[in-house]
């Protein structure tokens, strides 16, 4: 191939590559009203996509939506999402439920168009949260259960886990600090047979420095790291199995 042809095909992908964002820009739509009735009126649509259309069941006049209804999205001419509560300015406002195509569902308070105060959610993977929302995340007190038996009761930022009390199937407690949903910073593990760490803790691990009392009585107090404990012979894991801290 020669430099000139070698060019033209550099070029020809170039092209291809700038028509294929050029069309997924074009594709994404900005947030707009969108016409819900025959009498003219409308409802923000926060995340516009092709296909999308809507029906209304409250009074409709021209502007935006006002009142009670229940609001229906279409995918296609497909239902989708559906919304049965009060309405704004054209904006969710109050308490409603909130359906969304995949079966998850929310019921609580609105605050304009987004989850703001309480309200219970419960998703389609059996998995249910119940406290606190702002600007649509899970944020203050909440209890979240996990569909495998898990149960959180405390503090929530961003939908995640902040402080509070994680409760296992097998009957093990955690209850201090964590970042980014994992145990961190200050906490105490609880074993169902009546063993405790406490201590420092860092991605979900004892790390630093903390004290386990096993079932049987022994103390093992010091400096962790990732899970592992080694003060000269003795030694000791917690949330880590021996063979991962090197000690069989």
């Amino acid at each position: 191939m020669t430099a000139r042809s070698t060019g033209k095909t550099l070029l020809l992908w170039a092209s291809f590559f700038l028509l294929l964002m050029t069309t997924d820009v074009l594709a994404q739509k900005p947030p707009d009203w969108i016409l819900v009735g025959k009498g003219g009126c409308v409802v923000w649509n926060a995340s516009p996509r092709p296909g999308d259309s809507a029906s209304w069941t409250g009074v409709c006049v021209a502007g935006p939506v006002n009142g009670a209804g229940t609001l229906q999205w279409f995918q296609e001419g497909r239902p989708a999402d559906r919304f049965e509560g009060e309405f704004r300015d054209g904006l969710m406002e109050g308490r409603g439920t909130y359906v969304w195509a995949g079966g998850d569902r929310y019921v609580g308070q609105f605050h304009t168009n987004l989850r703001n105060g309480q309200g219970a959610m419960s998703f389609v993977n059996g998995d249910r949260y119940d406290g606190d929302y702002r600007d649509g995340r899970q944020e203050g007190r909440g209890i979240y259960v996990w569909s495998d038996g898990r149960r959180y009761v405390g503090e929530f930022k961003d939908d995640k886990l902040v402080k509070g009390v994680l409760s296992l199937p097998n009957g093990d407690r955690y209850d201090g600090f964590f970042f980014d949903s994992r145990p961190q910073g200050q906490g105490q593990l609880i074993f169902a047979d009546g063993a405790a760490y406490q201590g420092e803790w860092k991605q979900g691990r004892p790390n630093g420095e903390g004290t386990h009392r096993t079932s049987d009585g022994r103390i093992f107090t010091g400096t962790w790291t990732n899970g592992c404990f080694r003060q000269g012979t003795r030694w000791d894991a917690v949330a880590a199995t021996p063979k991962e801290c090197g000690f069989r």
